[in-house]
């Protein structure tokens, strides 16, 4: 996606920060039965020998669950195989690699992803005590809202991949995140209110927060490039924008163009961006738009995403942003600050009442 910097790949995490995959079953089945069946005589050596069998594999499947747990909260083990796995995705998600790492911060790492995770799992059992349940409907909604965010089926897929998720886990984890925003709003934020004179107040005393620097309105009708892409798949790319471009000299409508013909997400509204400052797109995007006048189409612009034609629709320069336009979502800010401070102080409170035991240790290896 053109439109900011920050990926796709963040937006899946926000979603997914307060979840976690259920415990994995651990247990086996007992032996064949089928020969103590067929002789008599041999009925009771192959029943006790399927009870010392049973018995054996039991004690291993102990031992190897005692082995794997990094923590276990009020009776709920959490698996060295979860924290593997959130540990990874959060190394990915700040592009860092466990081998650049030393062994201290690699702890520090472990631990501040097992508490998350620890602090997860006391939300969500508070939420079956409170009786929260969320129907595969809501969940569906959300996937949905997700795969909106794609222009292709195979990005989300990939990203999932990347973020070693399967759709069935996705779904698993939107359903305890949905449960703990609901114990949340339930518990905390329905009590919490910002007035006006807040609102006021934070505007007039941080008057630096709320200046708009020079804008751009722009739309765009993007033709996709992959990193991957060979000689023949960029010409047939460059041939295509060509298409579009000579569509646009002919007269056609910018942004029907963009409805029908852009690989952006973008396109299903025309192409339209939306204001956006210097920093948020990528360089060769953002040189482009800036120095275009406003109702100007731009020549072919290449970017690491494919290539661009770009029509700027207005210009702001920097600004105060007047107080009536941002106090809704100065609003929603302020409480979510006041909301997340609660959420802690709450968080705490459970921890004092849990019985929480942690088995992790500094040299434990973190498996890819």
């Amino acid at each position: 996606m053109i439109n900011r910097k920050c990926p796709i790949y963040f937006f899946i995490a926000c979603l997914i920060i307060f979840c976690s995959m259920n415990a994995f079953a651990m247990g086996s089945k007992g032996g064949d039965t089928k020969a103590a069946e067929e002789k008599t005589i041999e009925k009771k050596t192959n029943k006790t020998k399927a009870i010392e069998t049973k018995a054996i594999e039991t004690k291993a499947t102990e031992t190897k669950a005692t082995e794997d747990k990094v923590a276990i909260i009020n009776g709920n083990p959490i698996y060295a195989d979860k924290l593997n796995i959130e540990i990874d995705r959060a190394l990915n998600s700040s592009k860092t690699h466990k081998d650049s790492l030393n062994e201290e911060q690699l702890y520090n790492v472990k631990t501040k992803v097992l508490n998350r995770l620890i602090e997860e799992e006391l939300l969500f059992q508070e939420t079956q005590k409170e009786k929260i349940t969320v129907t595969d409907n809501r969940v569906l909604e959300e996937i949905e809202k997700i795969k909106k965010n794609f222009s292709k089926p195979e990005e989300y897929e990939a990203i999932l991949k990347n973020l070693n998720l399967t759709e069935n886990d996705l779904k698993l984890q939107l359903k305890r995140s949905i449960s703990i925003q609901e114990l949340i709003n339930n518990k905390i934020a329905k009590d919490i209110k910002i007035s006006d004179e807040d609102c006021k107040k934070f505007y007039d005393d941080n008057q630096n927060m709320f200046k708009r620097a020079d804008s751009v309105n722009a739309m765009h009708i993007l033709v996709k490039v992959d990193n991957s892409a060979t000689d023949e798949d960029k010409e047939k790319a460059k041939k295509k924008i060509e298409d579009i471009q000579k569509e646009l000299k002919a007269g056609a409508d910018f942004s029907e163009l963009a409805k029908k013909y852009s690989d952006c997400p973008s396109g299903k509204e025309g192409g339209n961006l939306g204001f956006f400052s210097k920093g948020q797109m990528v360089k060769s995007f953002e040189d482009a738009a800036f120095n275009m006048e406003i109702g100007q189409v731009s020549d072919i612009v290449t970017t690491n995403f494919g290539y661009h034609l770009i029509k700027v629709i207005d210009k702001q320069k920097e600004m105060s942003v007047p107080y009536e336009e941002v106090k809704d979502q100065l609003a929603r800010n302020l409480k979510q600050e006041k909301v997340s401070k609660s959420v802690g102080s709450y968080v705490t409170e459970l921890k004092e009442k849990a019985k929480i035991e942690v088995f992790l240790k500094k040299n434990d290896e973190i498996k890819n």
